[in-house]
């Protein structure tokens, strides 16, 4: 078996449980500090409204985007655009960005703990070896973002809507890769039920 084969299968076989201990982590934390997760993601989304409204810019969706080179970068930045009804097409996008480090904090630590356990067996293993599988295991962390969002964007949306008249009465936000179909997480006037986190 080659080394790169060893690797995966050693992630395989360690990184799994400490994914489950991160997102209690995540879940814990949200839970004692809720209000300050939220008001950080209603304060970017109420800036891009706020610019949307400057340049008199009428918003049909709200993208959130994974960027891939915040992960090689490991910023970990979500972009959150306010586009017209032309999505990807929209010569004028406003953007944002936002870091939900508390989801994020534990990578770094998990994958050095992961390399020194896979050292054990496999011998002077070099940065680049472990990079794809710091990204596939970053990229994981994508879900309870999802979730997280599912949960709170629907009253930012509205909270704000009651005070910007810039966001369409069929306004949609959605969640994904960038540049990409994401999943839709909330459109005005249908609050489907949401997942709890």
């Amino acid at each position: 078996m080659d080394r790169m084969k060893k690797l995966e299968q050693a992630a395989g076989e360690y990184l799994p449980e400490r994914y489950v201990k991160s997102k209690e982590f995540i879940r814990a934390y949200y839970a004692e500090n809720h209000r300050e997760v939220y008001g950080e993601l209603e304060k970017i989304v109420r800036r891009g409204i706020q610019r949307c409204k400057d340049s008199e810019k009428q918003v049909k969706h709200i993208v959130i985007s994974v960027l891939f080179s915040s992960i090689l970068t490991k910023s970990y930045e979500l972009q959150v655009a306010f586009l017209d009804e032309r999505i990807y097409m929209d010569d004028a996008p406003v953007e944002e960005y936002w870091t939900p480090e508390f989801i994020f904090e534990r990578i770094e630590e998990d994958i050095q703990c992961f390399r020194k356990t896979a050292a054990l067996n496999i011998p002077r293993i070099k940065e680049y070896e472990v990079e794809p599988i710091r990204n596939a295991y970053a990229f994981h962390h994508y879900f309870p973002v999802m979730l997280l969002l599912r949960e709170i964007i629907p009253d930012i949306v509205e909270n704000i809507c009651s005070q910007y008249d810039v966001l369409d009465n069929a306004a949609m936000v959605s969640f994904g890769r960038h540049m990409e179909k994401g999943v839709l997480l909330y459109q005005r006037g249908k609050r489907d039920e949401i997942f709890s986190y």
